[in-house]
């Protein structure tokens, strides 16, 4: 007994109530789901930043993460290490070696064996080694007996109250070899150089000296100029030869005892000319002690031409250059060349002994030189056994001296 009508108006009514519902379910949803967006978004901003991976470590293992990846760093440069690297006991016996050490040594096998038969110079004698101690020129054997020159650097270190040596050893055969090949290659070029510059000079000397009434005065100028280039030329051959020689420790010694006085005598009258020609006068005073020095004279000589040559090429024309020498002690001479010129600049002094270092302040007229005597006369004299200093005021004067053992004379008054 319903109409249909009313069925039907009974359903829409339901379906408008359940849209209703749905719509607001529908939203409340949406509403709570912008909340939450919102809500996590603001947690993300204010959250402190993240911690490196290290730190977020439980520090019970963070320890062991840092210690694992040092171990790892460590044990990649000992392996690939290009120099020979061992770790030894306090009595050399080797405990570790690097793979570059086995290729060194020729020998994969080293732990255990002493370093000692190795490297014979560590069974040596000596005062001490020191904690870190660099450089040291030492021969090594290999496994097949065949010997080479290596560079030794000593580290000590403690395992608990234990010490410990580390080693390190480079191969120094190749750069002998270099070493060498320049060796001959300079004493070559300086041979091949020497031999036409001294014809050369000869030839001019010769044309001044017997020719020179009938040259016209400008080929005379020329010739002039060509024969002190030659001089100077020659001269620095000479300087470059002997710091090679020297730097090489090649040259040679030949070492005998010599009076002092007749050596000085020596000095002077070889660098008399050349004192002569810049207007300065040599002063020999006649107090020498009576005692001999056990060197190589020329060598000796040398030292003084570079002293003196020095002394005249600061001073000025008309004054002196005075060689004095008095015993320092009982033992040891000090031998002086005294100039009034002008002086060394405090700025330079620092690099007075260096390799081609010039003063900027020349005497007028001067030449210039190699700026290689005073290294070479510093060099010469220390392998003698001794040893060249100077004192000097800016515009009043220097003194150069050099210091060596003495010998005295039969009979002669000991200090």
């Amino acid at each position: 007994g319903i109409d249909s009508e009313d069925s039907l108006t009974a359903i829409r009514q339901r379906e408008r109530r359940n849209l209703g519902w749905l719509i607001f379910i529908s939203a409340a949803i949406v509403i709570t789901c912008v909340i939450l967006i919102r809500h996590i978004t603001g947690l993300k901003e204010n959250a402190p930043a993240a911690l490196p991976v290290t730190e977020q470590i439980h520090p019970a293992l963070q320890a062991n993460y840092q210690t694992s990846g040092a171990s790892e760093h460590l044990q990649a440069v000992w392996l690939n290490a290009a120099d020979a690297m061992l770790t030894t006991d306090i009595h050399y016996q080797i405990e570790t070696a690097n793979p570059a050490a086995s290729t060194l040594f020729g020998n994969p096998q080293l732990t255990g064996q002493s370093l000692q038969q190795l490297v014979p110079w560590l069974s040596v004698p000596k005062s001490g080694i020191a904690p870190n101690a660099f450089g040291y020129n030492v021969e090594c054997i290999r496994q097949d007996g065949q010997r080479f020159p290596a560079e030794l650097s000593i580290n000590q270190f403690h395992i608990g109250k234990e010490k410990k040596f580390i080693m390190v050893l480079r191969d120094n055969s190749e750069r002998k070899r270099v070493e060498q090949t320049k060796t001959n290659f300079v004493s070559a070029v300086s041979d091949e150089l020497r031999a036409p510059l001294k014809a050369m000079r000869y030839a001019i000397s010769t044309t001044l000296r017997q020719h020179a009434d009938s040259l016209p005065e400008s080929i005379q100028n020329m010739l002039q100029i060509a024969n002190q280039n030659g001089e100077s030329l020659t001269e620095l051959i000479n300087d470059l030869l002997d710091v090679h020689e020297l730097e090489a420790h090649c040259m040679q010694f030949h070492f005998a005892t010599w009076p002092l006085a007749s050596m000085l005598n020596k000095a002077v009258a070889a660098n008399l000319t050349y004192a002569k020609e810049l207007g300065i006068t040599l002063n020999l005073h006649n107090a020498i002690p009576e005692c001999s020095l056990k060197v190589d004279q020329d060598r000796f000589l040398q030292i003084m031409h570079n002293l003196l040559t020095n002394a005249c090429k600061f001073s000025s024309r008309g004054s002196s250059v005075s060689i004095q020498a008095h015993m320092i002690t009982s033992t040891r001479v000090r031998v002086a060349v005294i100039d009034r010129g002008i002086g060394i600049a405090d700025e330079f002094r620092a690099r007075l002994f260096e390799k081609f270092s010039q003063a900027q302040e020349h005497k007028p007229g001067s030449k210039t030189g190699t700026g290689l005597g005073l290294t070479i006369a510093k060099s010469l004299a220390e392998h003698m056994g001794g040893e060249i200093g100077f004192h000097s005021v800016a515009g009043q004067g220097s003194t150069f001296f050099i210091e060596l053992g003495s010998i005295p004379a039969p009979g002669a008054t000991q200090l």
